[in-house]
């Protein structure tokens, strides 16, 4: 299991649109995740960067998964620079990929929270 905890920090206690951004980070510097929640504290959104894969759901459109651009700069360059953004998206996710999700341990609630999304709780969560 990766284990991933809560960053508490302002940035966390900001508005934007009715949603407010929380973030995780792991002892692995390569894993991070987002959840967005709104007035209500339900999630709306949630995103996962495992490596350069890149794991979202949406409560509007569902789950996806991709690819970030930085793969491709670090064999062009040899580094890794500037804000990722996500190639090769589809709307679905493939069992190797819910099984890398099945490895993250988020902190308390977050876990059945955000794996329910994903629909990778393990039987009697």
């Amino acid at each position: 299991m990766m284990e991933l905890y809560l960053i508490r920090s302002s940035k966390t206690e900001e508005w934007e649109n009715g949603v407010r951004k929380v973030s995780f980070a792991c002892d692995d510097p390569d894993i991070h995740a987002f959840a967005w929640v709104d007035l209500r504290e339900r999630l709306s959104g949630i995103q996962i960067i495992f490596r350069e894969r890149v794991f979202e759901w949406d409560k509007s459109s569902g789950v996806s998964q991709g690819d970030t651009n930085r793969e491709a700069i670090m064999e062009t360059y040899g580094y890794q620079k500037g804000a990722r953004s996500i190639h090769n998206q589809v709307h679905s996710i493939g069992q190797s990929d819910l099984a890398l999700l099945k490895t993250l341990l988020f902190p308390g609630e977050w876990d059945f929270l955000i794996k329910s999304c994903f629909n990778v709780l393990e039987k009697g969560n």
